[in-house]
């Protein structure tokens, strides 16, 4: 369905500015991340608020696509995946978030992650996808920097969160920063493969290199 409105978009766009086929489909692509991005925000935060975990589920995605955008990773070959996995990760993530936990417990959690962060950004952030390949070393060491530097804050509000016990808080931003970051490693990419190749969900526009 995005893919053919935005192929219509793509094409209204193209005759007016008098495009060729291949800056058409350049255009198509743009528009579906567009609309694809908002309708699958708009259904998490309507189902989260139904079923009222809208506040951690919305502390998990800004977390995990801030994240992301930096650290690369994986994506789904098409939008329905794409659309059907990030809502299950995000209303998951944000319903196991207001399990009681205790301060000791979510530090414990806080650590780990932290350094399970800190490993992957040395081994394989950013992580390249097959059409986003970084071969720069320039870019890779900026990227690991700019990942350190977001990490470092979140530690900080994330310590400042369990100080005044907001732990459902701080466990959603956890759940955020470890899909993120396993979404880079060898394991993440062979899981993503492994749902590419169900069949159930196969229809649906190609999508690369989206939010999930």
């Amino acid at each position: 369905m995005i893919n053919k409105v935005s192929k219509k978009l793509a094409m209204k766009l193209g005759l007016k500015l008098n495009s060729d086929s291949g800056e058409i489909d350049v255009f198509a692509f743009g528009i579906e991340v567009i609309l694809g991005s908002i309708l699958k925000v708009v259904l998490i935060l309507i189902i989260s608020y139904i079923l009222g975990i809208s506040g951690t589920t919305i502390v998990f995605l800004i977390t995990f696509i801030i994240f992301r955008s930096y650290i690369g990773g994986i994506h789904l070959d098409t939008y329905r995946k794409c659309l059907f996995v990030g809502l299950f990760l995000s209303l998951v993530s944000g319903y196991m978030s207001l399990f009681y936990a205790s301060k000791f417990l979510v530090l414990v959690l806080f650590i780990v992650t932290a350094l399970f962060s800190i490993y992957i950004t040395n081994k394989w952030v950013p992580a390249d996808t097959k059409n986003n390949r970084i071969k720069s070393k320039k870019v890779r060491k900026t990227r690991k920097k700019q990942t350190f530097f977001i990490l470092i804050a979140w530690g900080f509000f994330s310590i400042i969160f369990m100080k005044y016990r907001m732990l459902n808080i701080v466990l959603a931003s956890i759940y955020g920063v470890l899909s993120s970051f396993f979404l880079t490693t060898p394991y993440g990419y062979k899981i993503v493969k492994f749902i590419d190749s169900l069949s159930l969900l196969d229809k649906g526009g190609v999508m690369d290199d989206k939010e999930f």
